[in-house]
């Protein structure tokens, strides 16, 4: 499941043109008569909201405007819903706003959004009025300045507010797969499973984010009579592939339990989007197993840390076949994060991450063909499977394979507490390679991809959402929690129905394991201790010397320094940190020379392959990801590049957006041949997600060398 922001005034005109009409301007067709022309269904109210709005059945356009444009009842534009979203205007309000909202709605139409605030705005806004003042001097060129005064006129454009958000719910590739080339019964087995599983989701959500703020400042968080949605079923994706998934437009609107009409808090939806996007996964997993006798398997994938979980028979060659715009996306998505990393000399962080990938869904987008009835696409899709495998008969036994599989062999299952207690313990494991602290919905999303590889819910003996929330409730338990309680019992009045206090967020109370706390006091340890290589003062010097000459280019006091401590101080864990274009590469290429001059050697280590790479390139050193790292040195086949010894320095880049817990099995690694560790980061990264805040652990308490000076740029000023 995704999760996507929809603003108001043009939003409405994404809402209905691109997910609900499939890029078709609809002129005088409604909604209904459209899906049903194309051969899609037609969208339908959903969620408890509706009944406090009195609305239900199918969804009319205007509906949508009024609703997710100003913030109105949807059958009654006149009735506001609590605050309007933006004042209406009629058309000879002001011209140029009337153009410049236009101007918005084509951004928006081609863009899949509105316009960013900011520069994206302001070039449309210079864009509209050079044109009426264009036409205002009888089509003669206006210079700058005569559109400069224009605009200073103006008055400024209104702020849109958030008209609701796009749940996206779409099953793995394989489970579209096979309803696309599968027969009738097949392919209405796997839309049932994907609509219950979508839905029960929905439901969940509701009952856990269907909450508003009220109060001075926003302070009191109350519960609501429910949230209101618009759902609307797709067929394909934009490359043509057999694509099955729903959109889910939840209203910004709810009917607090106070009577009134205020906004959603959306920060609840936002925290717990991957706890429900992994219970979708599970319940369709479980609705297929359950209709079809599917199964189940793990599948690696190089771009996810996470294994995708795909139908075992299906086969990698059919899901790559009709997976074009994954393929396309993930293309660009690489050529922008090289190109940002050719700009500013590191890694993206992961909220940078997250938009380079909006970038690249964006620059990939083509214009869907006009909505073609299913049975033309469903026999376009099983032509281009036989044109793969050779035959009709071949893609039959491929789909034979992967259907009415025997029921999987019972294992010797352990007692309830006994299963729970093992998967408690993997959930911990999992959560303290990739945090350091945790909420509920953290544990909720690991425990669901924990329970889905258990026997018992494979073969159906347990439901994977209760099974998952036992786990959950569990861990939390086993978990240390951060957040104090409050040593007062909460009055009725002041509770919502969950009995936590209206003054408290809900899912934010924060939790961690003494295995994230020991590993913190081991690095800490570390960083205090002393014992590796140390360099000579003279090889030292000399390394710098040899580094300035061959780069043309005077190191400045603390790129030296901060070599010189990772080279000379003999410290089994240091710390440096410095912000882009700082010189940290020209700082490690003196010590790499130091170390080989030393008869020592320098190992790259990175969160990631391309991180650990490119500086590795850069330092001509042998260069690993930290997961094969610690990998090769657990299994105990460790090629000879990555071998460490007392005379081997590990360098890991991109250091705060590794994991504590990762981090502190590299140290074991290192300490038990002799080796040392040295952390390079940025000071931006000090608080990364992933990271949780090691590099920012041992700066603050122990101390790190910090390059302050930027030399990226040769222009002066």
């Amino acid at each position: 499941m995704t999760l996507h922001p929809l603003h108001a005034g043009n939003g409405y005109e994404y809402l209905t043109r691109q997910v609900a009409s499939g890029d078709v301007v609809r002129r005088g067709l409604s909604l209904t008569d459209y899906y049903n022309a194309h051969g899609n269904p037609p969208g339908r109210w959903v969620g408890s909201g509706t009944r406090a709005m009195q609305i239900e059945g199918l969804v009319d356009a205007e509906q949508m405007r009024s609703l997710f444009a100003f913030g109105a009842h949807p059958n009654d534009e006149a009735t506001m819903l609590g605050r309007p979203f933006l004042r209406r205007r009629e058309p000879d309000d002001n011209p140029f706003l009337v153009a410049l909202e236009d101007a918005f709605a084509a951004f928006a139409t081609e863009h899949d959004r509105a316009p960013r605030a900011g520069a994206e705005r302001e070039r449309i806004r210079w864009q509209v009025a050079t044109e009426v003042v264009r036409q205002s001097l009888d089509g003669a060129e206006p210079s700058e300045p005569e559109v400069a005064r224009y605009l200073a006129q103006r008055p400024a454009v209104e702020r849109e507010g958030v008209s609701g958000f796009d749940l996206v719910f779409t099953p793995v590739k394989s489970v579209s797969v096979l309803w696309a080339l599968a027969d009738d019964d097949v392919r209405e087995q796997v839309s049932q499973a994907h609509a219950q599983a979508w839905q029960r989701t929905r439901a969940w959500i509701e009952q856990e984010a269907a909450v508003t703020r009220t109060g001075r400042g926003g302070l009191k968080q109350i519960n609501t009579r429910g949230l209101t949605a618009a759902a609307f079923d797709h067929l394909d994706s934009r490359a043509g592939d057999p694509n099955l998934h729903t959109h889910v437009a939840v209203s910004s609107k709810v009917l607090g339990v106070d009577g009134q009409w205020r906004s959603l808090d959306a920060r609840v939806l936002f925290r717990l989007k991957v706890a429900a996007s992994e219970r979708y996964n599970a319940l369709v997993e479980e609705q297929l197993v359950q209709r079809l006798g599917v199964r189940f398997v793990a599948t690696t994938r190089p771009d996810r840390k996470v294994p995708v979980r795909e139908i075992d028979g299906i086969g990698s060659d059919l899901v790559t076949l009709f997976s074009q715009r994954r393929a396309a996306i993930a293309t660009s998505y690489e050529q922008m994060v090289a190109a940002y990393r050719a700009k500013h000399g590191h890694e993206p962080p992961r909220s940078e991450q997250y938009q380079l990938a909006q970038a690249a869904t964006l620059a990939t987008r083509t214009a869907k063909e006009p909505g073609r009835p299913l049975t033309e696409r469903v026999r376009d899709w099983r032509a281009r499977a036989v044109e793969l495998l050779g035959s009709t008969d071949a893609m039959q036994q491929r789909l034979a394979a992967a259907l009415h599989r025997p029921p999987t062999q019972p294992t010797l299952l352990l007692d309830d507490r006994a299963i729970t207690r093992d998967a408690v313990d993997r959930v911990l494991v999992l959560l303290g390679e990739r945090r350091a602290t945790w909420t509920v919905f953290h544990v909720l999303a690991e425990a669901t991809r924990v329970v889905r590889t258990l026997p018992a819910v494979q073969d159906g003996t347990w439901s994977a959402t209760d099974a998952a929330q036992a786990v959950a409730t569990a861990t939390l338990r086993a978990s240390l929690r951060l957040t104090p309680t409050d040593p007062l019992p909460v009055p009725a009045a002041l509770a919502r129905a969950d009995g936590a206090s209206i003054y408290s967020q809900h899912g934010t109370t924060t939790y961690t394991s003494q295995q994230v706390l020991d590993a913190e006091a081991d690095l800490l340890r570390a960083a205090e201790a002393r014992g590796s290589l140390i360099v000579p003062a003279g090889g030292f010097e000399a390394a710098v010397a040899d580094v300035q000459i061959d780069s043309r280019r005077r190191m400045d006091a603390h790129q030296i320094a901060m070599a010189r401590r990772f080279a000379c101080n003999g410290e089994q864990l240091a710390v440096g940190i410095g912000p882009a274009g700082a010189g940290k590469t020209t700082a490690m290429r003196a010590l790499a020379a130091a170390v080989g001059g030393a008869g020592g050697k320098v190992v790259a280590l990175g969160p990631s392959a391309v991180a650990a790479q490119v500086l590795g390139d850069d330092l001509s050193v042998p260069a690993e990801t930290l997961h094969r790292f610690i990998a090769s040195h657990d299994r105990g086949t460790v090629p000879e590049h990555l071998q460490v010894d007392e005379r081997t320095v590990l360098l890991v880049d991109e250091a705060g957006m590794a994991g504590t817990v990762e981090l502190q099995r590299v140290l074991h690694i290192a300490q038990r041949a002799g080796a040392s560790i040295r952390l390079l980061g940025d000071p931006r990264q000090l608080g990364a997600v992933g990271a949780g805040g090691a590099l920012r652990l041992i700066a603050d308490t122990v101390g790190a060398a910090e390059l302050r000076d930027v030399h990226r740029f040769t222009t002066p000023g």
